[in-house]
């Protein structure tokens, strides 16, 4: 492939650096009063790059918590838990705000689906159980039981230490 010397748009006049066609320029300006430009090559083979690595469902989950503990109950956690979010709301205690179903559902699934991960993900819990005990009051019981049935899972109030 050859080689063209290109001059950076950016630079002081007279400065040429070396660009493959594959290779695009990366430009920064350190000063301003004399115009002087740092141009670098960045490796960039689009034939040869890999696919981006699909994330992880427990990063997924991470990434949906808010930051007082909870989560939404939004199209993206229903898709996490492969379930519809219609569905997912139809199954919600009436006496429950959303944030809390969606709150419980997430522990659960945290506790079902990736248990072996525990480390990454216990502090995490930790938060969003505090915010649960202060937001769930009474029905917090009854929504572990109704969130098991609809994740398929087991987790008992004790597990998660209620």
């Amino acid at each position: 492939m050859p080689i063209v010397k290109k001059r950076c748009a950016r630079a002081a006049p007279g400065i040429m650096f070396a660009q493959s066609a594959r290779l695009p320029k990366i430009c920064s300006e350190t000063l301003e009063d004399n115009a002087f430009v740092a141009c670098s090559l960045e490796l960039s083979n689009e034939e040869e790059s890999t696919p981006p690595k699909e994330e992880s469902p427990l990063l997924g989950l991470v990434s949906l918590q808010n930051a007082d503990g909870s989560w939404a109950l939004d199209s993206s956690l229903a898709s996490l838990l492969d379930q519809s979010e219609a569905e997912i709301k139809s199954k919600m205690p009436e006496q429950v705000s959303p944030s809390v179903w969606a709150t419980v559902l997430a522990i659960l699934w945290l506790h079902s689906k990736a248990a072996e991960q525990r480390e990454e993900w216990e502090l995490l819990e930790a938060k969003a159980l505090n915010w649960l005990q202060g937001n769930a009051g009474s029905w917090l019981a009854d929504c572990l039981k109704t969130g098991n049935a609809v994740l398929g899972s087991s987790v008992s109030p004790q597990t998660l230490g209620l």
